[in-house]
């Protein structure tokens, strides 16, 4: 308590670069250690206090373990400091009043903790996704670089330069044969948090190991969701917050086995199984696929054929947001009739006005219809009804066309001629241009199915398919009198 006080007290400290002016207030503190913000030559930094006994009580002359953690931590980081995945620790020393002696280091000042983020922001799937890739190749890098974090959580994952970085290794285990270890830690140490740490880490005879941080890992990414953290093997259930989610149930439970031997120990581990579950057969495809169809049918008699319009700006978000999320894993076409096109991306380009982008397609949306077919898998499907969009301007006589062909570079629009050459001009300069994005706006209003391309009606059904839409470009209306060839797919022979 007296080394705190005396840390609250002070305006400023001075080192060999010069005095750091001390911002009133704490940006965090942990057991051994509190954070204040400071000033140098116009920037801000975060300097670390330790505030526990340099030297053992008994002995005068022998530095305690949680002392020697705080420099080791330091002096290992310091040949890793380039690697992107940590937050830098700049410089290490000690404040000498003469009575007391204050060691500190200096980093740079982070945005905010994930815990300070979450707190404060609804999480989103895509959110989670970044999160989710980010933290991954962080932690594998610090493996890769004979570290163990050992203490993985919210708190010392921060925001720096606008990506996560993983901080505070006071407590790691590093690799004796690359770093200097001046603490040895034993088994049964009991080191880190309690609920995000793995059950080995409080065990006697525990090993710690890299499969510890993978798990702790799967309690971010639990907590990340439902804002809490698991102990025991639970059935865990993402879906309730978001349908996308579901792919990572199975993970985050691999992740959180009490069997270290049942985790994983790699990056690639993940990826591998992540990888493994996204690939369905044809029938685990029509079946996920009829449960969307259901969510969106939920007020019909399960057993009869439905229709049903969704023309408000929040429902069509909802299904566009679930059909995007699944895109890859269920082989999405979408038709008129006789053009069936596989839909290799879906993204969205606008959220107020509701333009997405699918496969190349710029839409505006007008209402969903959703059609449940009640007797077998593989005849339901989606009718998007859009609204013609306006020429990009890039064409002068575009405004007689029914469409126009264009590319997007680095938030530049193109031609198409120019996205073929290779070349634009953009903002009076002629710029190579490699990685376009070829798109397709229309200036009509139109319909488009969607459905699984895996025994899908789509390509069996094309026929009837493309009788309501060529009957569309004359009423220019999308209702049920419309839809009701569907009714007559018939369920494929075999899946």
């Amino acid at each position: 308590m007296e080394l705190i006080k005396e840390i609250n007290k002070l305006k400023e400290i001075e080192n060999i670069y010069g005095i750091f002016k001390i911002v009133q207030g704490c940006l965090g503190q942990g057991g051994t250690s509190i954070v204040k913000e400071a000033e140098f030559e116009n920037k801000k930094y975060a300097i670390k206090f330790f505030i526990k006994n340099i030297f053992d009580k008994g002995d005068a002359n022998i530095e305690t373990t949680a002392f020697k953690r705080f420099k080791q931590a330091h002096f290992n980081l310091l040949s890793i400091v380039h690697s992107g995945a940590i937050l830098p620790q700049l410089h290490f020393d000690i404040y000498d009043t003469g009575d007391i002696k204050i060691p500190y280091v200096i980093m740079p000042k982070a945005d905010f903790t994930l815990e300070q983020w979450r707190n404060v922001n609804n999480i989103t799937f895509e959110n989670f996704e970044k999160i989710f890739k980010n933290l991954l190749i962080c932690i594998e890098t610090i493996h890769k670089f004979g570290i163990i974090h050992r203490d993985i959580k919210p708190s010392n994952i921060f925001m720096l330069n606008k990506k996560y970085v993983i901080g505070d290794f006071d407590i790691s285990k590093f690799d004796e044969n690359i770093y200097c270890n001046l603490v040895k830690t034993e088994k049964g140490d009991r080191l880190a948090n309690y609920h995000f740490s793995a059950p080995e880490q409080s065990n006697k005879d525990g090993k710690v190991d890299s499969s510890s941080d993978w798990y702790a890992f799967g309690q971010v990414l639990y907590w990340l969701i439902t804002k809490k953290t698991l102990r025991g093997q639970k059935d865990i259930k993402f879906d309730v917050y978001d349908i996308r989610y579901k792919k990572y149930e199975s993970l985050v439970s691999k992740l959180l086995s009490e069997d270290q031997d049942d985790r994983f120990y790699s990056a690639e581990e993940i990826m591998d199984f992540l990888k493994s579950k996204e690939k369905l057969s044809a029938e685990q495809i029509l079946f996920q696929f009829e449960d969307i169809i259901a969510k969106y049918t939920c007020k019909h008699v399960q057993s009869q054929f439905a229709f049903e319009q969704y023309n408000k700006h929040a429902d069509i978000q909802e299904i566009m947001d679930d059909i995007s999320g699944v895109v890859d894993k269920f082989h999405l076409w979408w038709s008129q009739g006789y053009s069936d096109i596989e839909i290799d991306k879906i993204k969205q380009l606008d959220k107020q006005e509701q333009i997405w982008l699918v496969h190349f397609d710029e839409i505006k949306i007008k209402s969903i219809w959703v059609f449940r077919y009640p007797y077998s898998l593989g005849c339901s499907l989606f009718v998007i009804e859009t609204k013609a969009l306006r020429p990009t301007g890039i064409y002068p006589d575009a405004y007689s066309w029914e469409a126009e062909q264009y590319a997007v570079y680095n938030g530049s629009k193109i031609t198409a001629e120019e996205a073929s050459a290779g070349w634009a001009e953009i903002d009076g300069k002629r710029v190579e241009v490699h990685g376009v994005e070829n798109r397709v706006r229309h200036f009509k209003n139109e319909i488009y199915f969607l459905a699984p391309q895996y025994c899908g009606p789509l390509i069996r059904h094309n026929d009837i398919i493309d009788k309501i839409y060529q009957q569309y470009k004359i009423v220019q209306k999308v209702d049920e009198k419309l839809l009701e060839p569907l009714k007559n797919i018939k369920k494929p022979e075999k899946l």
